[in-house]
């Protein structure tokens, strides 16, 4: 009697974490791909080889040292951090520049990557995303002027 008690609670765990984890995957799938107040932004940073440096200076000083100098996810920690840093090339490829400013400003949930909207400036994280798409190959509309590679 004592172990069809076990197995019947048992049974009824394995259901409820079930339920629980079901609600937990349609709520991911069903949030919106990107926040209200982000849906439609553009940069506003003008395409110069000036906002392209400091670009890439402050790529260097807060990104690179996770998301590795080519922005490949290989920077020193990436190894050991799970899930390991963004490919920003990959990225940039597959995303607007208001999805890419979006996740500077408000980092990535239950990752190491921080939000940046309380440490950066609004023009300064434009800055990064203009980089980001030179990183990329990707060059904003415009010619884009030539930038020496990071040190």
């Amino acid at each position: 009697m004592g172990g069809f008690r076990m197995m019947r609670r048992l049974l009824w765990l394995i259901a409820v974490a079930a339920v629980v984890g079901l609600a937990w995957a349609i709520r991911l799938a069903l949030r919106p791909d990107l926040p209200a107040r982000y849906r439609g932004l553009s940069n506003p940073v003008p395409n110069a080889n000036s906002n392209l440096l400091t670009g890439r200076r402050l790529y260097v000083l807060n990104c690179a040292f996770c998301h590795g100098v080519g922005g490949r996810g290989d920077g020193v920690p990436a190894a050991g951090l799970s899930p390991r840093p963004a490919d920003l090339i990959q990225e940039a490829a597959k995303s607007s520049d208001a999805r890419l400013y979006y996740r500077i400003s408000e980092g990535e949930r239950l990752t190491g990557m921080p939000a940046w909207k309380d440490i950066l400036s609004d023009q300064q994280r434009w800055m990064v995303v203009l980089y980001l798409r030179h990183l990329a190959g990707e060059p904003p509309s415009g010619t884009m002027p030539g930038v020496p590679d990071p040190d």
